[in-house]
C-alpha cells in the first residue's frame, strides 16, 4: 500500500513539472477471450511508449493503483469512465476501446481522451477478416499511429506469390496526397494509402487510386525481381461548390468569401477550393450573416442564412403636444419612441398656425436618436405679411396711373411734333415729348419693380400658408 501511495505521489509531482502522462485502459473484450484482450492491451501500451512523447503509465502500475482505490474498471468504454480513471491515476490522457469479433471479422475501436474536459481528441479503428494474429501485428500498429496522428505505411506480404518466385518478388510502395485513397491493382482492391506491398509477384500492372472527392489516378508499372517500385500520386480535387440560399434572396445581397466579394454563377453556386472558408452575407438594413464552412473536395456545401433586420430607435418630442409627427409619411405618436430599420429617414412635425419642421435623421443599429423641438408660432407673421401685401398693392397703383398718364401725354405731343411744319414749333413739341417720355420711363420702372415685389411677397405668403397648415 505504501508503495502505491508513493507511486501516486510521484505521478502528481511529475505533472506539476510539465510531464504529460498517458494511461492505456484495458481493452474491453467482445466475443474474444480476456487473455486475448489483455495481450492486445499490453501490445498497444508498448506501441504508445515507442511512438508517443507521453510518459505512459505501465500496465502493472495501473492495475495496482485501481485495485488500491477499489475501482472496478471492467467495461470502461465511455469518456466519463476514462476521465474518472485518469483522475485517479493523475494522467493527462487516457486510451479506451474495445476488441471485438463478429463472424470471422475482428474489429479494434479506440479513442484517446483528454482527462481535463472529457473530449475525444482522436479515434481509430481497424478491421480484419482472418486470424486474430493480424491484430497484434498490423492492427495495434495502425491504431497507435492513428491515435497519435502519425502517418502509417501498411505493409502487406503478398499471398499471391508462387513458391517459385517467393523471395524474388518486388516491393511496391504506394503513396498519395492526400492519404487514404483505395488502392486497386489489376482490378483488385488491396487497402488504402500509404501502403507497402512486399514480395509482390513480378509483371506488368495497372495501379488505380480512388478517393472520394478526387479524380481517379492511374499508372502503369512493371515489377522486376527484388526491385522496389515507388508510386506517388498527387490527387486532383474535383470542383467544390458553395450553394447560397436564404432571405433576402441571394441576388439582392452581397456575398463575401474570405473577405472578397463573389458573384453567383448561372447555376446559383460559387466554385471554390476545398478547405475552410469564411462566409459573410450582407445587405443594407440587415445584420451580417457570418459562418465558417469546411468544404470537402467534389462536394456542394450550402450556406443557409436568414438575415435579421438591423434596427435602432428614434425618440421624438415636440411642443405643443398636439403636433402631428410623421416619419417617411407614417404617423407616429408625439413624445414616443419608435423602432426603425437602420438607414436615413425624413421626419416632419406640423400644427396649424405653427411653422413646419422638416428634418433628415439617421438611425444607427442598437442606438437611439433623440429629436426634441418647440414649434414656432407663425400666424402673426402670416397676418403681417398679408397686410404688407395689401398696402403695397395700393401704393403700386400710383406709379401705374402715372405710367399710363405720361404715356398718353407723350403720345399726344409726339403726334403734334409730327404734324408741325415750323421748326420752332417742332422743337417746342419735341421738348415736351421728351420730358413726359422720361417721366413715363421712370414710372414704368417703378411700376414693374412694385409688381415684382408684390409677386415675391405673395409667393412668400403662399409658402408661409403651407408651412402653417392654413
Amino acid at each position: 500500500m505504501l508503495r502505491n501511495k508513493v507511486l501516486i505521489f510521484l505521478l502528481m509531482m511529475s505533472s506539476l513539472f510539465g510531464a504529460k502522462y498517458l494511461a492505456v485502459i484495458a481493452l474491453e473484450p467482445e466475443s474474444i477471450s480476456e487473455s486475448e484482450a489483455r495481450i492486445l492491451t499490453q501490445r498497444l501500451t508498448s506501441k504508445m511508449i515507442e511512438l508517443s512523447d507521453y510518459t505512459v503509465v505501465e500496465r502493472a502500475n495501473i492495475d495496482k493503483i485501481l485495485k488500491e482505490q477499489k475501482f472496478q474498471h471492467s467495461g470502461c468504454t465511455d469518456s466519463e469512465c476514462a476521465v474518472e480513471i485518469g483522475q485517479l491515476l493523475n494522467a493527462d490522457m487516457t486510451v479506451i476501446g474495445t476488441a471485438s469479433k463478429f463472424g470471422k471479422t475482428y474489429i479494434l475501436d479506440c479513442r484517446i481522451i483528454n482527462v481535463e474536459n472529457g473530449e475525444a481528441l482522436e479515434s481509430a479503428s481497424y478491421t480484419h477478416t482472418g486470424e486474430i494474429d493480424e491484430l497484434v501485428k498490423e492492427g495495434i500498429e495502425s491504431i497507435a499511429h492513428k491515435l497519435l496522428g502519425i502517418p502509417y505505411k501498411k505493409k502487406i506480404s503478398s499471398g499471391t506469390a508462387s513458391k517459385a518466385s517467393s523471395g524474388y518478388g518486388a516491393t511496391l510502395d504506394i503513396q498519395s496526397n492526400p492519404q487514404g485513397a483505395e488502392v486497386y491493382i489489376g482490378g483488385n482492391i488491396f487497402d488504402t494509402t500509404p501502403l507497402v506491398l512486399e514480395d509482390f509477384p513480378l509483371g506488368d500492372y495497372e495501379i488505380l487510386l480512388k478517393l472520394e472527392g478526387y479524380e481517379d489516378y492511374s499508372q502503369s508499372i512493371s515489377l522486376l525481381p527484388r526491385s522496389t517500385k515507388n508510386v506517388t500520386a498527387n490527387l486532383i480535387a474535383k470542383p467544390s461548390w458553395i450553394m447560397v440560399r436564404g432571405f433576402p434572396s441571394p441576388a439582392s445581397v452581397g456575398i463575401y468569401i474570405d473577405g472578397k466579394r463573389r458573384s453567383l454563377t448561372g447555376n446559383g453556386k460559387l466554385k471554390i477550393l476545398h478547405g475552410s472558408h469564411t462566409v459573410r452575407i450582407a445587405s443594407i438594413g440587415y445584420i451580417d450573416y457570418l459562418d465558417t464552412l469546411t468544404i470537402l473536395p467534389g462536394k456542394t456545401t450550402t450556406a443557409g442564412y436568414n438575415l435579421e433586420r438591423a434596427s435602432g430607435y428614434i425618440h421624438s418630442a415636440f411642443a405643443p403636444q398636439e403636433a402631428l409627427i410623421t416619419i417617411d409619411g407614417d404617423t407616429v405618436a408625439n413624445n414616443s419612441t419608435s423602432m426603425l430599420n437602420t438607414g436615413s429617414y425624413n421626419l416632419t412635425a406640423k400644427l396649424k398656425h405653427y411653422y413646419l419642421v422638416n428634418e433628415a435623421v439617421t438611425i444607427n443599429m442598437n442606438d437611439t436618436t433623440y429629436i426634441n423641438h418647440t414649434l414656432q408660432y407663425g400666424l402673426d407673421d402670416y397676418n403681417k405679411l398679408e397686410k404688407q401685401n395689401t398696402r403695397h398693392v395700393k401704393l403700386a397703383i400710383i406709379p401705374a396711373v402715372m405710367s399710363i398718364a405720361t404715356y398718353a401725354v407723350k403720345t399726344y405731343y409726339n403726334s403734334k411734333y409730327e404734324d408741325a411744319t415750323s421748326e420752332l414749333v417742332k422743337s417746342h413739341y419735341l421738348g415736351i415729348h421728351d420730358t413726359f417720355n422720361t417721366a413715363f420711363t421712370a414710372s414704368s420702372s417703378i411700376t414693374l419693380g412694385a409688381g415684382l415685389y408684390i409677386t415675391y411677397n405673395k409667393q412668400r405668403a403662399k409658402t408661409l400658408k403651407f408651412q402653417l397648415s392654413l
